[in-house]
């Protein structure tokens, strides 16, 4: 479970073309003609497009811009995907001055993380961006969140929910 001393090699299939097995070969092409995403992700390597993302639209060159200052005019939001096994994802959204543009400014991603623990680095985040007293001075709008952050814990009984505020408010 340790990877710090981990190396990822990304390669494309196609690469290795030569020592691949010719039914395998046209078994590919069947799946290029057929489910051209999972054949980007799976056969060329590209995560561009990913199945059953919820923008079908997306395009690196497009979406993705150079880091600008996010002035205080911007408003800030979370967004809260909660995992444990499958992983948590915590995005910080701005939206401009002018309420016509939403940027995606920061991510967090955790698996394996109890609530508390993730909590409290997703916290340690916050005022490091925003300062010590971002909850009292509400420099984050607004955190949305799936509905499972609700279920309560029988272990602990209480809810994931609970664990936030608790860490967020410094209870």
């Amino acid at each position: 479970k340790n990877l710090e001393k981990s190396e990822l090699i990304e390669a494309v299939t196609l690469d290795n073309a030569e020592n691949l097995p010719s039914d395998f070969m046209d078994t590919l092409d069947i799946v290029r003609r057929h489910k051209p995403k999972r054949y980007a992700n799976y056969v060329l390597n590209s995560w561009d497009e990913v199945v059953g993302q919820f923008f079908g639209e997306w395009d690196r060159k497009l979406h993705v811009i150079k880091p600008f200052p996010i002035t205080p005019e911007y408003k800030n939001y979370m967004s809260l995907d909660w995992g444990y096994a499958k992983p948590l994802i915590c995005h910080w959204w701005a939206v401009s001055p002018e309420m016509d543009h939403v940027y995606c400014v920061r991510e967090y991603k955790a698996t394996e993380k109890i609530s508390s623990v993730a909590a409290s680095e997703i916290h340690q985040i916050n005022k490091t961006a925003y300062g010590d007293s971002y909850v009292a001075e509400r420099k984050i709008y607004c955190l949305y969140a799936d509905p499972s952050i609700f279920a309560t814990s029988s272990s602990t009984g209480k809810s994931i929910a609970e664990d936030f505020q608790e860490v967020f408010k410094g209870v």
